[in-house]
């Protein structure tokens, strides 16, 4: 198993799960409205989504 999407509606626990899960199988989490938004909660131009999310999705890069 290389990746794991919790998915679910808001205040529905995802985070929770994800943690969890990630303390279980010893590997890193990922928010992706962290990724995703900014500071302010606007969502950020596409190429810079694009750039950050190389570092936690590889086969994006080049």
């Amino acid at each position: 198993m290389q990746r794991v999407a919790v998915v679910g509606c808001g205040g529905s626990g995802k985070s929770h799960v994800a943690w969890r899960l990630g303390r279980l199988l010893d590997v890193p989490v990922t928010h992706l409205d962290a990724e995703y938004f900014d500071d302010e909660w606007k969502p950020l131009p596409m190429e810079k989504f694009e750039a950050g999310s190389a570092s936690w999705w590889p086969h994006l890069a080049g």
